[in-house]
């Protein structure tokens, strides 16, 4: 099990389970295949997660003004450089556009900010509610707005509901992860939804986002969008229904970093499968 755990400590998972939402935004779109784009958005999430781990626990283990750092984590900082310089590769290859790739930026650096150790960003680690939507929103801006490679205004229907779908979708995924992380982000100082809402509030909330999230599937097939991705669609549903539930238990790391996480793969999977 050492591989597994390797993949998914160093983040290597969650990024094919963003290409994979990549590519199903690809084929629920009927959209061009630029691979270029699917590198950049698999070495971006590398760099993104491994930056922000490495950041995270080294402030909160306050060792990060140590002069042995730099030294003691030198082979993490060059894989860092490696993934940076394989996304500057991968986006003058692709088709992506500055305007595009900009706020993806922003909206990292922006979530990242509250772990930096300045008395002036505090005001940030409040912010509990809007870091789990930034974070939604990131994933959502980069594995189904992305793909489409065009402005707001021109967006279809379908290219909405389908954008829609993707924000509640990963909006359920990090309320999952924040529940997880409540009690020790209160320790740290650190807000997030779920140190925020109360349980029955939050719970309430995460009904309204599943009847949202059916809505959008529904709305999907009133546009005679192909029934093979509506199944798929619906099937994703059901799934992260039944893991919701689950994860009202006490789980372990493989549950939320294989099996939650994983639910952005098996989604692209079955999208995968209909499409053939």
């Amino acid at each position: 099990m050492r591989w597994l755990h390797f993949i998914l400590s160093h983040s290597i998972f969650i990024a094919f389970c963003a290409v994979g939402l990549t590519y199903q935004t690809i084929l629920l779109n009927n959209l061009f295949v630029d691979k270029w784009l699917l590198g950049f958005v698999f070495f971006a999430t590398l760099l993104s997660y491994n930056f922000y781990w490495l950041l995270s626990k080294k402030i909160f283990g306050n060792v990060f003004y140590k002069s042995n750092f730099f030294k003691k984590e030198q082979y993490k900082i060059i894989a860092l450089t490696i993934y940076l310089g394989a996304v500057v590769v991968c986006y003058l290859q692709s088709m992506l556009t500055p305007l595009l790739v900009l706020p993806a930026i922003f909206l990292n650096m922006f979530y990242a900010l509250p772990l930096l150790p300045f008395n002036y960003l505090n005001g940030l680690r409040k912010i509990g509610v809007l870091k789990t939507i930034i974070l939604a929103f990131t994933w959502m801006y980069v594995t189904a707005y992305l793909p489409l490679l065009k402005p707001l205004n021109e967006l279809t229907n379908i290219e909405i509901y389908v954008l829609l779908n993707r924000f509640i979708f990963m909006f359920l995924l990090c309320i999952m992860f924040d529940s997880r992380d409540s009690q020790l982000d209160k320790i740290k100082g650190l807000h997030s939804i779920a140190t925020d809402i109360k349980t029955s509030c939050l719970k309430i909330l995460v009904a309204i986002l599943f009847v949202v999230l059916a809505c959008t599937i529904s709305l999907l097939l009133s546009l005679d969008f192909d029934t093979k991705f509506i199944i798929s669609l619906i099937i994703t549903f059901f799934a992260t229904l039944v893991l919701y539930f689950l994860a009202q238990k006490k789980q372990g790391y493989l549950f939320y970093y294989f099996f939650v996480d994983g639910l952005m793969l098996f989604s692209s999977i079955l999208t995968y499968v209909a499409s053939i």
